[in-house]
């Protein structure tokens, strides 16, 4: 038998702590809780084994003793006063003593104070919410928020004094020879403290993996914030419709029917009992991200094979005289390696992930038409959307087609346009902050339009926004004043023949960094709850989130792809076809 300084030193140990450590991130509140409880669980372990104990199921094992250290912890930490979870619900835990009083009345007073925090307004709340809540200082709150400090301090002294108002009169009522569950059940209402939510609301955005129905679910489920929060509170276990009513500090009829379009929408589910559960996937904004230090890691690795393959295999199509490469300026060329690389990982991730899927985890058909898995990113209240420095979107694939218009005439291609946002420069999540706005079809469109004239937008007020496209690096002007594509741009015939090649170079890249990629994805195992649809393809989600663009950042800053300079080289590629339809179908 292995003994135990054996196994200390062996790959299943590894294995099994860093699988404990994973677990351990998941039940306790930080990253400090979790060393202490895991460190105590490990010492548990090491008695067990020297002792000579036989274990045949290592992770059902290390669970339990960590529950169990991890219950040791709490009663110590919560010995003689009251602390709250993270949903800000009170941790029942009687103190020692007789002082069954003093616990109570601070409940009662923490009751009070989320009560009086979620009737505060918004301008209110947010400010102290950040100062009280999150600790954050008036001059950081300023800048946070774009207003002087002095506006935030009158904020503050007002926020204040509005809670104080509500504050006493709440505990005033209370304040009787009778027990507060007496009063709380005379009065008809919910004795348990309202959660974080209630004040500070979660926002929740969604995403989808498959087709989305033809009234444009899911999305038109979740507009509501009270909607968002509903799956956030449902989503580690099911909930009564009393309990989120008295979490989110709402009346249970508005919360009912909040909750009666997420089941109709397939959000949400209902047991037997009425409880309610959410069907989607969710994740922290952090999460979402994953394991960023060992994908920087993979990209330091996988580059130098990435590009060598690349250069190597696409040669051909670089030398060629008669292409349209020839005549991109720096940054177009710059930007079109960008798009090469950012293709090659595309198509080199989606064979990787697929492989782990099974066939039973097909994105189910949904109402209206729909087939498709939904999963929500959370973001704390007050946190910014997309503000994470590899936030990225795409590359979105928009394509313009002219529908036949007689009688033995074809679809043809006009144009078409990839279009990823990322750091590298502002690109489609920019668009909708122009006035007027216009969908992504008027702006391929609008693209197009300066390499060819066979392509025209339908609304031609977009012209206004040259300028606006300017600024965000997409066009320029040339020596004479007049405004330029400033991305790359292709004919079709062409374009067709540089995608074939990026395919006929997967299988190589697959064969050489595969195992990598598949190695870290098979590391990261999200936990997610037995009732959410199709559970195991999203097991690994979010493990190959930033390996993308982190390998593209590994790539410009190795010097491999010059001229990019961050914010201002959107990656886009727009593909065209000429007036004479040379060369095309």
């Amino acid at each position: 038998m292995t003994s135990c300084e054996e196994f200390l030193q062996s790959p299943a140990f590894e294995a099994a702590y860093l699988e404990l450590i994973r677990y351990a991130r998941t039940r306790t509140r930080d990253g400090r809780e979790a060393d202490e409880v895991v460190s105590d669980t490990v010492l548990s372990w090491m008695e067990d084994l020297r002792r000579g104990k036989e274990i045949d199921n290592v992770t059902g094992y290390l669970r339990r003793v960590f529950e169990r250290r991890l219950s040791d912890y709490l009663r110590r930490k919560y010995r003689d006063r009251v602390e709250f979870s993270d949903d800000g619900s009170v941790l029942e835990q009687i103190p020692d003593g007789d002082d069954t009083d003093g616990w109570r009345a601070a409940v009662r007073e923490a009751e009070a104070v989320r009560e009086a925090l979620g009737r505060l307004s918004a301008i209110y709340r947010e400010v102290v919410y950040r100062h009280y809540m999150k600790g954050q200082g008036v001059e950081e709150i300023a800048r946070a928020l774009g207003v002087p400090v002095g506006t935030v301090k009158s904020r503050l002294s007002d926020g204040r004094g509005q809670m104080k108002e509500t504050i006493s009169v709440r505990l005033w009522e209370d304040a009787s020879s009778r027990s507060i569950t007496e009063k709380a059940m005379e009065k008809n209402v919910d004795i348990r403290p309202y959660s974080d939510v209630s004040f500070a609301p979660k926002r929740v955005t969604v995403g989808i993996w498959g087709n989305g129905s033809r009234k444009n679910e899911p999305w038109c489920y979740l507009k509501s914030l009270v909607a968002q929060n509903i799956l956030v509170l449902a989503y580690e276990k099911p909930i009564s419709i009393r309990d989120l009513s008295a979490a989110l500090a709402i009346p249970t009829p508005y919360v009912e029917h909040e909750v009666e379009a997420l089941v109709n929408g397939e959000l949400l589910g209902k047991t037997a009992g009425g409880l309610v559960y959410t069907r989607m996937f969710l994740q922290t904004e952090a999460e979402s991200y994953g394991d960023i230090p060992a994908q920087e890691a993979l990209a330091a690795e996988i580059a130098p094979i990435l590009w060598q393959t690349l250069e190597e295999g696409l040669a051909r199509l670089w030398a060629d005289e008669a292409s349209a490469t020839r005549r991109f300026t720096p940054k177009q060329t710059a930007t079109f390696r960008l798009m090469l690389v950012l293709q090659a990982m595309s198509k080199l991730l989606y064979t990787s992930r697929i492989s782990l899927r099974t066939d039973d985890v097909e994105p189910p058909p949904r109402p209206n038409c729909g087939k498709w898995l939904a999963m929500g990113c959370i973001y704390d209240y007050g946190q910014a959307l997309y503000a994470h420095k590899y936030a990225a979107s795409g590359p979105v694939q928009v394509n313009h087609v002219r529908y036949p218009q007689a009688e033995g005439e074809v679809t043809t291609r006009m144009a078409a346009m990839w279009d990823f946002q990322s750091l590298f420069g502002a690109a489609h999540w920019a668009y909708n902050d122009m006035t007027p706005t216009f969908d992504l079809q008027d702006v391929v469109r609008f693209y197009a339009s300066f390499m060819t004239e066979a392509v025209r937008p339908v609304d031609p007020r977009i012209y206004e926004l040259t300028s606006e496209f300017e600024k965000l690096h997409i066009l320029r002007r040339d020596e004479n004043g007049e405004a330029k594509l400033d991305v790359p741009a292709l004919p079709f015939a062409e374009w067709d023949r540089w995608n074939a090649a990026l395919d006929g170079l997967i299988p190589v890249l697959k064969e050489k960094m595969a195992p990598s990629i598949r190695t870290l994805i098979d590391r990261t195992v999200n936990r997610v709850p037995a009732h959410v649809d199709g559970r195991e393809a999203f097991l690994h989600e979010g493990a190959t989130r930033c390996l993308t663009l982190v390998t593209m950042m590994a790539l410009v800053e190795s010097g491999a792809i010059p001229d990019v300079v961050l914010g201002e080289t959107p990656v886009i590629l727009v593909v065209y076809r000429p007036e004479s339809g040379e060369g095309e179908p």
